[in-house]
């Protein structure tokens, strides 16, 4: 019987760690987030990258970050008006989730770069790039001090309330954040203090009517 439930045990840990594995890698290929308070679920997409590079960057360097990490776009050639702009370049090599996500680690080491991050596409393949931003809709005014505290507990910093609802505030993440904008997007919301959380995408394609 002891030896019955020893077998028994040992099957349902690897059955724990079997399911684990699973989980693992579901999180590694999608990731989610929460509109207006909805759970929408997105895949990675290895076709592009969102790169922000700080203003002191010269054309010639952004050459040879392209290069160096097989990009390709158009920043190289044609100077942008706002160079501090999310810049989006094309991966010219054919590579895993996995490899894209070593990509940008590697990336945002890059003392040049700001920010770098996925594209994600949703069940109609309509691209989302993530930003380095996020809206937060405060519950009332006397909510601020609260986001306040959780901006610096974050390492996340207050941009500017909308101008079209003075309780929606823009959220910025940086390298010292705790996670990127869908990450602390996500952080916000499950505390429970806030209206909605809405990370900012940069959107490529056609939503269906």
């Amino acid at each position: 019987m002891i030896k019955e439930n020893r077998i028994k045990i040992k099957q349902l840990q690897l059955i724990f760690v079997a399911s684990f594995l699973v989980v693992l890698s579901l999180n590694l290929h999608s990731q989610s987030y929460y509109y207006f308070k909805e759970k929408k679920e997105l895949s990675y997409s290895t076709e592009k990258l969102v790169v922000y590079f700080n203003k002191n960057i010269t054309l010639d360097t952004i050459a040879e970050i392209l290069n160096k990490y097989s990009l390709s776009g158009t920043s190289n050639e044609n100077e942008p008006e706002d160079i501090t702009a999310p810049q989006i370049f094309i991966t010219t090599d054919n590579i895993s989730i996995e490899d894209l996500l070593l990509k940008i680690k590697s990336l945002n080491k890059e003392s040049c770069i700001v920010g770098a991050y996925p594209f994600f596409k949703n069940k109609n393949n309509i691209l989302h790039g993530l930003t380095n931003e996020f809206l937060v809709k405060l519950k009332s005014w006397s909510d601020l001090p609260l986001i306040e505290k959780i901006c610096t507990s974050t390492k996340t910093v207050i941009v500017e309330h909308e101008p079209f609802d003075k309780l929606v505030y823009k959220i910025r993440v940086n390298k010292e954040s705790m996670g990127d904008a869908m990450e602390m997007a996500n952080l916000f919301f499950e505390t429970g203090n806030f209206e909605f959380t809405d990370p900012v995408f940069i959107i490529i394609g056609i939503f269906p009517l």
